[in-house]
């Protein structure tokens, strides 16, 4: 692999990085910004930012409450560097928030973000939300909050803090990371619309928030600290909107979802599955 980014599927928001927002419908991978190379890479439904082989941050896309970071409020349909004099390790980003993970561990983000009054603004252009000298090793970020890894293994959450998302104990939002309510050491995180999970160093699996509540099997679907869940001995984690999957060291998968929208399920039911020895590692 030469890490040189491909794109396939279907766009109209100019997130394929040729200059156009024209529709594209292809399941051919097509190149995009050639001749650069990037480590990391997030795309949501209008945008895409990554970070090149160089630590810098690129993002491109229709501009919608400042999710591309470029310091204005156009469409930038081609890769524009942003934040230059920074250097990146990480990107992450959840529909048009995103925040970027330095190479000296502190965070910065822009797009639709949480003031220190509990409302909502757009921030154009990368702004460091870390309490200085604290250092971070991973990040997720959902539509209104996010949940970061400090070098002491704490989880710390940040945004909207509706249905217990930022894991506190409360429902009071935050705009700079606090810690959650438990004192586990965790080795990954994931967000989901509503709520987040993680893998503690002990191997336990914790969920806290809505939603992926039903993954810890009780009602309500409301946890607002921590609690555990269903999937004991996870690895690691991926999440979108209302799915959560998690990996377990045994190699099989286990997954979560609630959708109205598949046969035989309502807005209320909740659906998990697990499958021994499915993924090939």
């Amino acid at each position: 692999m030469d890490d040189s980014l491909y794109c396939l599927g279907i766009d109209s928001y100019g997130r394929w990085g040729n200059g156009s927002n024209t529709y594209i419908n292809t399941s051919v991978a097509t190149p995009v910004d050639p001749g650069e190379t990037y480590l990391d890479i997030s795309v949501t439904r209008r945008s895409v930012c990554g970070v090149t082989s160089s630590n810098k941050m690129k993002c491109w896309g229709t501009f919608k409450d400042g999710n591309l970071g470029t310091g204005d409020s156009l469409d930038h349909f081609s890769p524009t560097p942003i934040d230059s004099a920074e250097s990146y390790a990480a990107i992450r980003s959840g529909g048009e928030y995103a925040c970027g993970l330095t190479l000296i561990g502190e965070i910065k983000c822009w797009g639709y973000s949480m003031t220190s009054g509990g409302t909502f603004t757009t921030i154009l252009q990368p702004q460091t939300i870390s309490a200085p000298l604290e250092v971070f090793t991973q990040l997720s970020v959902a539509p209104t909050f996010a949940c970061a890894i400090r070098s002491d293994s704490r989880v710390l959450c940040w945004g909207s803090n509706s249905s217990g998302r930022l894991g506190t104990g409360n429902s009071t939002p935050s705009d700079i990371p606090v810690l959650t309510a438990d004192t586990d050491a965790y080795s990954s995180i994931t967000t989901g619309n509503d709520s987040s999970c993680g893998v503690t160093t002990a191997n336990v699996t914790k969920c806290w928030g809505s939603i992926f509540g039903w993954a810890i099997y009780n009602y309500p679907a409301v946890y607002p600290s921590p609690t555990n869940s269903f999937m004991a001995n996870a690895d690691n984690f991926s999440s979108y909107s209302n799915y959560l999957v998690g990996i377990a060291s045994d190699g099989s998968l286990s997954w979560a979802y609630r959708n109205s929208r598949l046969p035989g399920f309502t807005g209320a039911t909740r659906y998990f599955e697990h499958v021994q020895g499915l993924v090939d590692r």
